[in-house]
């Protein structure tokens, strides 16, 4: 039950891109080459909106179904040893928790976003103008997606953490390495992608440092020119000099 359903969940990725790529490609197609940029900006819109909820619906179907099958698989490993692999379902409960939160927040935020974006590009106001909630609403209203989606994403990393412990134990006990070589291999993608990102936010620091340092000079060296034009003409250059 578990292999097939990371069987499933590789079909399904699959399937969803394919079918944003498809829905994307074909509306791009039916565009007209006529160069006004309301009917574009309108179709391209429309184009996305269809893309994104035709992913998430055979996303949703094939990722249902590949959890269905992972609880099964991780109920009948508790039954057959509670204590070795139950942390594996309790992991896989937390999981679908976390993610269930994560979908819901993204949904929610599309849902209210995908309007003012559309208007934004219609009318070309700032969003927080276009935006029913105004400034401050659309900041509480990131601020409370995105704690949901934190939450969301801590629960989703507990329990995948907990399913690695049952997959490994199921591994040490049954297995042949591969299932310990395959969650090393994981652990090992994802603290490289960490450093990508950790290093993306070094560079992002180091300009922001860079462009601080420039304005610091420049007030800098107003405020020694403001001091030089402040000396007395009378003032010899050697005292200058010696301040």
């Amino acid at each position: 039950m578990l292999m097939w359903s990371l069987i499933i969940s590789l079909v399904g990725g699959a399937v969803s891109m394919a079918a944003m790529a498809a829905i994307m490609f074909s509306s791009v197609a039916a565009i007209p080459a006529t160069g006004v940029t309301p009917p574009v900006t309108s179709q391209f819109i429309s184009s996305l909106s269809s893309a994104m909820a035709a992913s998430a619906v055979a996303a949703a179907v094939f990722g249902a179904v590949m959890l269905v099958l992972q609880w099964i698989g991780w109920s009948r490993l508790r039954d057959a040893d509670r204590y070795r692999y139950g942390i594996g379902r309790t992991g896989l409960a937390l999981l679908i928790v976390g993610f269930a939160l994560v979908m819901v927040a993204e949904a929610v935020m599309l849902t209210a976003m995908m309007p003012v974006l559309a208007s934004y590009l219609s009318s070309g106001m700032p969003p927080y103008l276009t935006s029913p909630y105004g400034l401050a609403g659309m900041m509480g209203y990131a601020v409370a997606v995105g704690g949901i989606t934190i939450i969301g994403s801590v629960l989703a990393v507990a329990g995948t953490v907990m399913t690695w412990i049952g997959l490994w134990r199921l591994d040490v006990d049954h297995g042949t390495g591969l299932l310990r070589a395959s969650i090393i291999i994981e652990i090992v993608a994802i603290a490289v992608t960490s450093l990508v990102v950790v290093a993306q936010m070094i560079l992002l620091a180091t300009v922001v440092l860079a462009f601080i340092s420039y304005i610091l000079m420049i007030v800098g060296l107003h405020r020694v020119s403001d001091r030089a034009h402040a000396i007395p003409p009378q003032t010899p250059p050697s005292l200058v000099h010696g301040s």
